[in-house]
């Protein structure tokens, strides 16, 4: 059974969101649902779920829900990348030049959704864009590698209209409408996904400046995992292990063990793309405290779609189903690994026989 750390009426809201205090936040159906009611009677537009604790961590984690006809100010983050990860409806994802022209355009959606190409989206510092609410209501998990006071870390394209200006905001909206429209079988505006080349036995690394993971992608990390000694197979949209955040699509299959961890100075968070899995907490001897079964927004078997962890929680993702594939950002650098402590308590990879006897003592597999 799932105890729900913030529910959807707890926690200090403003105008513009509401902020969570929990070491551990679980976003669940009822939280979603309260966001698109407040992003549709917001004058802005939109409303966010603030998963960080401060605008001083290191990495925002966010849960955003945008109303359709909202504008977004062209933006970016010159010392930031950009993770996007799509809960429910669907947006396009405007990147431009720094002239104003649109180079790109990236429809989100969740996958299986027909109408869009992109289900999870890195965009490296610097990349000017703005989302674009195309359904009644989209809600997205996005993550910002920087601390944010005051806003510090996005800075507005001058060639832009400010969102105080709606006449000029409405000008350039329907430019952009006719832009998409012309433009319709442009490959620039096209999503593109990473350059896939293998550097490790379960990873490919991403190299562009805009990675955008759609469902073939999301095909061959699944057919990698299975067949995988591992059980795991994931994509590091990230550009190297030294970046200040780890922003991973990773895939599970059924019975891989994944040692029980904690991350003494970085807090992690997940999204459900497809499947089912539980996430196991723990606390210091090794006893299960918390039981938070994950799956894809609107699964009745599931308890929610996203989960952040602050730092030290001791964790080991279940896979419930042939496979599991979520989107996992982690706050801090991981060279060699070294933002990741195993607990000492737990079976090592290569203890099968005390794997096995974890495994029974957990209820998994048995």
């Amino acid at each position: 059974m799932t105890n729900t750390a913030i529910s959807s009426d707890t926690g200090p809201a403003t105008p513009r969101a509401i902020f969570n205090q929990d070491r551990v936040c679980v976003v669940d159906a009822a939280l979603i649902e309260k966001l698109k009611t407040e992003a549709l009677r917001s004058p802005l537009g939109r409303y966010r779920l603030c998963m960080h604790h401060s605008t001083g961590d290191p990495a925002q984690d966010m849960v955003v829900a945008h109303r359709c006809g909202t504008y977004t100010q062209p933006h970016c983050h010159p010392a930031a990348a950009t993770s996007f990860a799509m809960i429910e409806g669907r947006l396009d994802v405007l990147i431009f030049d720094d002239t104003g022209a649109l180079t790109r355009r990236v429809r989100m959606g969740r996958l299986g959704d027909r109408y869009a190409d992109t289900v999870s989206l890195h965009l490296s510092t610097g990349v000017i864009h703005m989302e674009d609410c195309l359904t009644e209501t989209a809600v997205f998990h996005e993550t910002l590698s920087a601390p944010n006071q005051d806003g510090g870390a996005t800075r507005y394209a001058a060639w832009s209209p400010p969102e105080d200006d709606p006449d000029r905001a409405a000008a350039f909206r329907r430019r952009l409408g006719q832009e998409r429209q012309s433009n319709e079988s442009d490959e620039t505006l096209r999503p593109r996904v990473a350059a896939d080349q293998p550097s490790g036995p379960g990873a490919f690394f991403n190299r562009d400046r805009v990675c955008a993971v759609d469902a073939t992608l999301i095909e061959r990390l699944k057919t990698e995992a299975l067949r995988s000694p591992l059980g795991r197979f994931r994509l590091c949209m990230h550009h190297s292990t030294s970046d200040p955040m780890q922003d991973m699509i990773i895939v599970h299959r059924r019975g891989n063990y994944s040692r029980p961890h904690y991350h003494p100075n970085a807090a992690m968070s997940y999204t459900m793309i497809e499947g089912r899995m539980d996430i196991l907490l723990f606390d210091d001897a090794g006893s299960v405290t918390e039981r938070v079964r994950m799956g894809c927004h609107g699964d009745p078997e599931s308890d929610a779609v996203g989960i952040r962890l602050a730092a030290g929680t001791v964790y080991t993702p279940v896979c419930l189903t042939e496979a599991a594939v979520f989107h996992e950002t982690l706050s801090a650098p991981n060279p060699d690994g070294e933002a990741t402590h195993y607990a000492a308590w737990s079976p090592a990879d290569d203890e099968p026989d005390r794997i096995a006897a974890f495994h029974r003592g957990l209820g998994i597999g048995v």
